[in-house]
């Protein structure tokens, strides 16, 4: 299963494909061939239908824009930067905040339709990271004194 192209992964794929043909654009953009396929003839509908209003032809920016997903799709809307960000300060606000587990804290903060290992690889990547519990539940009181 290929992965979903962001907005960014449209526009590098529409720039390229001014200079080369669609599998080399494809390749660059890091795109599936028939994803390459769907945004091509997306953004030729886009062209089409800005020369049917009379109108100059898109921008990049603008045809991205107007390329929406497939009306079955149902991928769940990727976790955006800002997003993320939020979730970080949310992690470390204070002690408390941050010995609880990351997607409580998500669930807390309203992200319900994030899974948690997407939460765990996001921190992750912005090189925040969560030390392991020392905490041993199996002893007695008598041996934790």
């Amino acid at each position: 299963m290929g992965k979903h192209a962001t907005d960014v992964d449209k526009a590098i794929f529409l720039t390229h494909l001014l200079y080369v043909h669609q599998a080399e654009a494809a390749r660059r953009a890091g795109l599936a061939k028939s994803t390459a396929t769907d945004i091509k003839n997306a953004a030729a509908n886009v062209e089409i239908s800005y020369a049917k209003q009379g109108l100059l032809p898109p921008t990049i920016q603008e045809q991205v824009e107007q390329i929406k997903r497939k009306e079955g799709n149902r991928a769940k809307p990727k976790i955006t930067d800002n997003k993320v960000i939020k979730l970080i300060k949310a992690c470390i606000l204070n002690k408390s905040q941050r010995q609880k587990l990351w997607h409580i804290i998500a669930q807390e903060e309203g992200f319900f339709d994030v899974h948690c290992k997407t939460i765990k690889r996001k921190l992750r990547a912005c090189r925040l990271c969560k030390a392991k519990s020392t905490k041993k539940l199996s002893l007695t009181d008598i041996q934790k004194a």
